[in-house]
């Protein structure tokens, strides 16, 4: 994958909340990965986790290959490609 251009679309907060996709594009952060720094294509594994006395968090389950599995949070640069993006 590695670098992603202007086609992909960066995802705000609320888009992570309600996430309507179902593979989208985020930064490999496991340095023993040999993917580390770019980006990889995982599948959403499960709905989106929000929490009431902190609106500003979300915690979406992931899986990446036949063994890999993590969470994206707030915290991460999500990347959807433009063309799959519903008006």
């Amino acid at each position: 994958m590695g670098e992603l251009t202007s086609e992909y679309h960066i995802l705000t907060l609320e888009e992570k909340k309600a996430m309507p996709y179902s593979h989208v594009f985020i930064l490999c952060q496991n340095s023993r990965n040999p993917h580390f720094g770019k980006f990889l294509q995982v599948k959403v594994n499960g709905a989106s986790k929000t929490w009431k006395r902190s609106p500003e968090k979300v915690r979406i389950p992931y899986k990446y290959g036949l063994y890999e599995y993590g969470y994206i949070t707030e915290l991460d640069e999500v990347r959807v490609p433009k063309e799959a993006i519903k008006c």
